[in-house]
Protein backbone atom coordinates (compact mmCIF):
# COMPACT_ATOMS: atom_id res chain seq x y z
CA UNK A 1 0.00 0.00 0.00
CA UNK A 2 1.08 3.02 -0.65
CA UNK A 3 2.25 5.34 2.54
CA UNK A 4 0.28 8.13 2.02
CA UNK A 5 -2.80 5.77 2.10
CA UNK A 6 -1.15 4.45 5.75
CA UNK A 7 -0.75 8.07 6.93
CA UNK A 8 -5.11 8.68 6.16
CA UNK A 9 -5.62 5.34 7.36
CA UNK A 10 -3.13 6.30 10.72
CA UNK A 11 -5.43 10.15 10.85
CA UNK A 12 -8.57 8.60 10.19
CA UNK A 13 -8.35 6.04 12.75
CA UNK A 14 -7.11 8.38 15.31
CA UNK A 15 -9.66 11.00 14.93
CA UNK A 16 -12.13 8.26 15.67
CA UNK A 17 -10.09 7.62 18.84
CA UNK A 18 -10.16 11.15 20.58
CA UNK A 19 -13.16 10.25 21.99
CA UNK A 20 -12.13 7.14 23.90
CA UNK A 21 -11.94 6.67 27.72
CA UNK A 22 -8.39 6.15 29.33
CA UNK A 23 -8.30 2.85 29.73
CA UNK A 24 -9.39 2.18 26.02
CA UNK A 25 -7.13 4.75 24.14
CA UNK A 26 -3.85 3.25 24.56
CA UNK A 27 -4.82 0.22 22.41
CA UNK A 28 -7.02 2.47 19.95
CA UNK A 29 -3.78 4.30 19.63
CA UNK A 30 -1.72 1.70 18.82
CA UNK A 31 -4.50 -0.51 16.81
CA UNK A 32 -4.78 2.78 14.68
CA UNK A 33 -0.59 2.68 13.83
CA UNK A 34 -0.56 -0.59 13.35
CA UNK A 35 -4.14 -1.66 11.02
CA UNK A 36 -2.95 -1.12 7.68
CA UNK A 37 0.14 -3.04 8.60
CA UNK A 38 -2.16 -5.94 9.90
CA UNK A 39 -4.27 -5.71 6.95
CA UNK A 40 -1.57 -6.20 4.53
CA UNK A 41 0.15 -8.86 6.52
CA UNK A 42 -3.01 -11.22 6.56
CA UNK A 43 -4.24 -10.65 3.34
CA UNK A 44 -1.28 -11.32 1.60
CA UNK A 45 -0.03 -14.27 4.28
CA UNK A 46 -3.00 -15.23 6.24
CA UNK A 47 -0.08 -14.21 9.04
CA UNK A 48 -0.53 -11.33 11.95
CA UNK A 49 2.83 -10.68 13.29
CA UNK A 50 3.62 -11.45 16.51
CA UNK A 51 5.44 -8.50 17.30
CA UNK A 52 2.17 -6.56 16.52
CA UNK A 53 -0.40 -9.17 18.33
CA UNK A 54 1.23 -9.68 21.37
CA UNK A 55 2.03 -5.81 22.74
CA UNK A 56 -2.05 -5.56 21.65
CA UNK A 57 -2.82 -7.99 24.26
CA UNK A 58 -0.25 -6.36 26.63
CA UNK A 59 -1.83 -3.11 26.50
CA UNK A 60 -5.58 -4.12 25.75
CA UNK A 61 -4.99 -6.33 29.56
CA UNK A 62 -3.21 -2.78 31.24
CA UNK A 63 -6.25 -0.35 30.04
CA UNK A 64 -8.65 -3.37 31.75
CA UNK A 65 -6.46 -3.16 34.55
CA UNK A 66 -6.77 0.55 34.85
CA UNK A 67 -10.98 0.86 34.04
CA UNK A 68 -11.43 -1.09 36.80
CA UNK A 69 -8.15 0.56 39.09
CA UNK A 70 -9.36 3.89 38.60
CA UNK A 71 -12.66 2.99 39.22
CA UNK A 72 -14.68 3.51 35.67
CA UNK A 73 -16.27 0.16 36.15
CA UNK A 74 -18.15 -1.08 38.84
CA UNK A 75 -17.15 -4.48 40.14
CA UNK A 76 -20.20 -6.06 38.18
CA UNK A 77 -18.81 -4.62 34.81
CA UNK A 78 -15.62 -5.63 35.72
CA UNK A 79 -16.55 -9.24 36.07
CA UNK A 80 -18.60 -8.96 32.85
CA UNK A 81 -15.49 -7.59 31.26
CA UNK A 82 -13.29 -10.35 32.25
CA UNK A 83 -16.02 -13.20 31.40
CA UNK A 84 -16.28 -11.48 27.77
CA UNK A 85 -12.19 -11.54 27.11
CA UNK A 86 -11.97 -15.53 28.28
CA UNK A 87 -14.92 -16.13 26.29
CA UNK A 88 -13.55 -14.46 23.00
CA UNK A 89 -10.17 -16.26 23.95
CA UNK A 90 -11.46 -19.41 24.69
CA UNK A 91 -13.75 -19.73 21.37
CA UNK A 92 -10.79 -18.37 19.94
CA UNK A 93 -8.58 -20.94 20.99
CA UNK A 94 -11.16 -23.64 19.93
CA UNK A 95 -11.99 -22.19 16.46
CA UNK A 96 -8.37 -22.57 16.00
CA UNK A 97 -7.50 -26.00 16.79
CA UNK A 98 -9.90 -26.91 14.65
CA UNK A 99 -8.31 -25.05 11.72
CA UNK A 100 -11.00 -22.47 11.53
CA UNK A 101 -8.81 -19.34 12.46
CA UNK A 102 -5.04 -18.40 13.50
CA UNK A 103 -4.03 -17.64 16.83
CA UNK A 104 -2.92 -14.02 14.99
CA UNK A 105 -6.67 -13.56 14.92
CA UNK A 106 -7.77 -15.11 18.05
CA UNK A 107 -5.00 -13.30 20.29
CA UNK A 108 -6.45 -9.74 18.02
CA UNK A 109 -9.83 -10.66 18.57
CA UNK A 110 -8.89 -10.84 22.41
CA UNK A 111 -6.85 -7.73 22.67
CA UNK A 112 -10.22 -6.01 20.58
CA UNK A 113 -12.74 -8.00 22.66
CA UNK A 114 -11.04 -5.94 26.37
CA UNK A 115 -10.20 -3.10 24.62
CA UNK A 116 -13.47 -2.50 23.18
CA UNK A 117 -15.14 -3.21 26.23
CA UNK A 118 -12.83 -0.75 27.90
CA UNK A 119 -14.25 2.01 25.31
CA UNK A 120 -17.90 1.15 26.90
CA UNK A 121 -20.10 -1.58 28.29
CA UNK A 122 -21.40 -2.62 24.91
CA UNK A 123 -18.34 -2.03 23.31
CA UNK A 124 -16.80 -6.04 23.04
CA UNK A 125 -20.78 -6.69 21.98
CA UNK A 126 -20.85 -4.59 18.57
CA UNK A 127 -17.00 -5.06 18.43
CA UNK A 128 -17.93 -8.86 17.96
CA UNK A 129 -21.11 -8.26 15.83
CA UNK A 130 -19.33 -6.07 14.04
CA UNK A 131 -16.41 -8.30 13.20
CA UNK A 132 -18.82 -11.54 12.59
CA UNK A 133 -20.77 -9.56 10.08
CA UNK A 134 -17.32 -8.04 8.68
CA UNK A 135 -16.08 -11.80 8.70
CA UNK A 136 -19.49 -12.78 6.93
CA UNK A 137 -18.75 -10.50 4.15
CA UNK A 138 -15.21 -11.77 3.72
CA UNK A 139 -16.03 -14.88 3.29
CA UNK A 140 -18.93 -14.86 0.59
CA UNK A 141 -16.85 -11.94 -1.23
CA UNK A 142 -13.62 -14.76 -1.53
CA UNK A 143 -16.21 -17.62 -2.20
CA UNK A 144 -14.83 -18.91 -5.82
CA UNK A 145 -14.14 -22.56 -6.77
CA UNK A 146 -10.54 -23.26 -6.17
CA UNK A 147 -8.96 -27.09 -5.26
CA UNK A 148 -7.53 -25.90 -1.88
CA UNK A 149 -9.82 -25.59 0.87
CA UNK A 150 -11.09 -21.78 1.57
CA UNK A 151 -8.74 -19.42 3.75
CA UNK A 152 -9.77 -16.06 4.84
CA UNK A 153 -7.76 -13.39 6.39
CA UNK A 154 -10.42 -12.67 9.38
CA UNK A 155 -7.88 -9.61 10.82
CA UNK A 156 -9.49 -7.34 9.01
CA UNK A 157 -12.89 -8.48 9.72
CA UNK A 158 -11.49 -8.13 13.34
CA UNK A 159 -10.11 -4.83 13.30
CA UNK A 160 -13.67 -3.39 11.55
CA UNK A 161 -15.47 -4.83 14.48
CA UNK A 162 -13.03 -2.64 16.87
CA UNK A 163 -13.54 0.27 14.85
CA UNK A 164 -17.14 0.39 14.60
CA UNK A 165 -17.44 -0.74 18.30
CA UNK A 166 -15.09 2.55 18.70
CA UNK A 167 -16.97 4.68 16.07
CA UNK A 168 -19.84 4.32 18.33
CA UNK A 169 -18.95 4.93 21.60
CA UNK A 170 -20.76 7.60 23.79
Amino acid sequence: MHPLVDALVILALLGVSVSLPVAALPLAVWLAFTTPLLVRSDVASLRLPNAVTHPALAIAAVGGVVAVVAGDWPPSAAAVALGVVVATAAVGCLAASRGAVGMGDVKLATAVACGAQSAWPGGAAVALVGCGVAGLVTLVVSRRPRPTPLVVPYGPAVLAGFWLAAALAP
